[in-house]
């Protein structure tokens, strides 16, 4: 597989708002697809009040190669998960919050 062309390659935006977004969800124990898929509108996304979370894990069960979803044996789903997602989208007033698992 040939790497992208430079013109195709999109810079991520990380202003201390998104660095500061992006800490909080890790200490939360939370997951996103925008982090876990490598996506680069993820700056643009935070910054605009919108983030798509991913439960049940981080791993999934397929290992599809346009995916940068990490691929493996499930893991145990964890009771308080939507408690915690619940409380990031009320605390910073996300205006769309997409959740979402992965296979």
């Amino acid at each position: 597989m040939n790497p992208k062309p430079d013109w195709l390659r999109k810079p991520l935006r990380l202003s201390p708002e998104v660095l500061r977004l992006r800490r909080e969800i890790g200490n939360l124990g939370l997951a996103t697809v925008c982090e876990s898929a490598r996506c680069p509108n993820l700056g643009e996304c935070y910054c605009a009040g919108i983030a798509t979370f991913l439960i049940l894990g981080e791993l999934c069960t397929r290992d599809c190669a346009f995916c940068a979803v990490g691929h493996g044996p499930p893991t145990e789903p964890d009771a308080d998960e939507g408690v915690r997602i619940a409380r990031f989208i009320r605390a910073h007033c996300l205006r769309f919050a997409v959740i979402t698992s992965v296979t």
